[in-house]
């Protein structure tokens, strides 16, 4: 899940979209993406993803930040990932990945 409107913005989105399509090919997991135009789509796009049944939700961009907490706090049994996002204290069901 994209934190602006641009899948392929040649930074960050696009090389977690990549990464996901060499998983889809190399490994055999499905992958689709949401793109969030605005931040009031950043809650309804994680919870799209959790009703759905994904194994793992990655959010990318630390403007996501306050949504996805929310979402791992209700979701326990969810696992996330947080691309250029940590948190203090850490959530057992958050793994905050580093884009450096």
């Amino acid at each position: 899940m994209t934190a602006d409107a641009r899948l392929h913005d040649g930074d960050g989105n696009q090389a977690i979209w990549d990464a996901l399509t060499r998983a889809t090919a190399d490994l055999g997991v499905n992958s689709s993406a949401r793109i969030s135009k605005s931040p009031k789509d950043y809650a309804p796009n994680i919870q799209a993803f959790i009703d759905q049944g994904c194994s793992l939700v990655v959010a990318v961009g630390y403007e996501q930040h306050a949504d996805l907490r929310k979402a791992a706090n209700a979701n326990l049994d969810q696992k996330f990932a947080a691309i250029i996002n940590f948190y203090r204290p850490p959530l057992p069901n958050v793994l905050g990945i580093s884009n450096e």
